[in-house]
């Protein structure tokens, strides 16, 4: 993509580098000198791997709506994109209850607030 740039390819594809990034960033990139990041269970690997998934399938349902890309790459959520590696701050059940609930609470506005754009429109 260092040839053209993201901005040459559709949205969905955008979106697709952007999970590819949470992906990498937020379930993959681990640092050995860090006591959290150390060790992973297979638990912990499947739990993040399953937030990181419902931020992209949540960010691609809100593409298929007319949110711009842009729109979605700068939410505080995607912060993980930026270096801060926020999925990974989820370790015990009440981080990782409060992360959902961080999803549900930055996507459920912008959901509903593209829906009824579109709902009157039609």
């Amino acid at each position: 993509m260092n040839l053209v740039g993201p901005e040459a390819l559709s949205p969905d594809q955008r979106w697709v580098l952007e999970g590819a990034g949470l992906v990498k960033e937020g379930v993959l990139q681990q640092s050995a000198l860090d006591p959290v990041d150390s060790y992973c269970s297979p638990e912990k690997q499947y739990t993040l791997m399953a937030l990181v998934l419902d931020i992209y399938h949540q960010g691609r349902e809100l593409l298929r709506l007319g949110v711009p890309v842009e729109s979605l790459s700068g939410l505080p959520i995607m912060a993980g994109r930026a270096g801060s590696s926020r999925p990974t701050a989820a370790t015990s059940s009440t981080g990782i209850k409060q992360f959902q609930d961080e999803i549900r609470a930055t996507f459920d506005p912008i959901r509903m607030e593209y829906s009824a754009a579109k709902g009157t429109q039609a």
